[in-house]
């Protein structure tokens, strides 16, 4: 990232059994949001990659304060919303939902969003075992957390996986899917994360 870390992270999708992989998805955009939260340029230009070779250097800022802080108070609300309309439309319940995937922006998102949905402990990652660890990785927060939650034997091949990734307040993207990995190998659960 321009500013802080960023992480990068390749999901391989390909044929699975029958019955198993993507499900249905849900994005919900809030355009009254946009200027909430916005990652711009120190130096007045309105585009980072305006000015050609030269770099401009990058702060998160609040255009909209109050707007910033809705999105904090809203956050699982949001998260209900978008995962609830999606377990509706398929027809099911959190109570359906074996294991539960959030990209966790602050250590206690995941589990707000968790309690929200009404589930238990057991069907998410904790943030000792994903943001405590890795911090917060944008992009890649959503998947490292799937891959936390197979390494550590939370996953089960065949269950119902539901996943949660807000994108700075404007934009909240669930999806489903049925788990089609085996358990993972002695090698896949050493696998390092640097």
């Amino acid at each position: 990232g321009p500013q802080m870390g960023d992480g990068a992270m390749a999901e391989v999708i390909g044929p699975v059994e029958g019955g198993l992989g993507f499900v249905d998805a849900l994005q919900i955009l809030r355009a009254e949001y946009r200027d909430a939260l916005v990652l711009a340029p120190l130096d007045g230009r309105k585009r980072w990659y305006d000015g050609g070779d030269k770099q401009a250097r990058m702060v998160m800022t609040a255009r909209a304060p109050v707007q910033a802080m809705r999105l904090g108070v809203l956050g699982a609300e949001f998260c209900r919303e978008a995962c609830g309309g999606l377990l509706a439309r398929n027809g099911l319940t959190g109570q359906d939902v074996d294991f539960f995937v959030c990209a966790q922006a602050g250590a206690w998102f995941g589990e707000a969003c968790a309690r929200t949905l009404d589930l238990p402990d057991h069907k998410y990652t904790p943030p000792e075992d994903h943001f405590q660890k890795y911090g917060h990785l944008l992009a890649a927060s959503a998947p490292l957390n799937l891959w936390v939650a197979w390494t550590t034997g939370k996953l089960r091949k065949g269950d119902l996986v539901l996943i949660y990734s807000p994108g700075v307040g404007f934009t909240q993207a669930a999806a489903l899917l049925r788990w089609s990995l085996d358990p993972p190998t002695a090698e896949q659960k050493q696998a390092v994360v640097p």
